[in-house]
């Protein structure tokens, strides 16, 4: 269950960053909207996947953390690649471009693992994310 967890959030993270780029970009006013109202929900699903990343780390032995914490990263490296294959031309389209996105998704992964980060260690949990990006 929890690689699933992993699979899930990296498509909500991916996913923000998809819609951040399409509202940004977007010359069409309802769809900018839409994409805005999208985006609410989707924090509120990050939200509700890091409280649960977070409460199966209080309970994991720090190795199985270790653990964790590559797959995550192994996933994050797959996911990032794979994004950018289908939406690039999209973007280009638009006045976008694919490292844009690539640095959307990136933020948005990096948001993720500080916030992550932080509310661990506002509960004390060993830390199993570096300092660094």
């Amino acid at each position: 269950m929890r690689f699933e967890l992993q699979v899930l959030t990296l498509t909500e993270l991916v996913s923000t960053g998809y819609y951040r780029m399409l509202r940004k970009y977007s010359p069409d006013g309802p769809l900018a909207a839409m994409c805005e109202l999208i985006l609410r929900d989707e924090a509120g699903h990050v939200a509700f996947q890091r409280e649960t990343h977070h409460e199966c780390r209080r309970a994991a032995p720090r190795m199985r953390g270790w653990l964790w914490r590559i797959q995550f990263l192994l996933c994050r490296l797959r996911c990032r690649h794979r994004s950018l294959a289908q939406p690039c031309a999209l973007f280009k389209s638009i006045g976008g471009t694919r490292w844009e996105f690539y640095s959307e998704i990136t933020r948005q992964i990096t948001r993720f693992i500080r916030s992550l980060r932080k509310q661990e260690k506002h509960a004390g949990i060993p830390a199993l994310w570096p300092n660094h990006r």
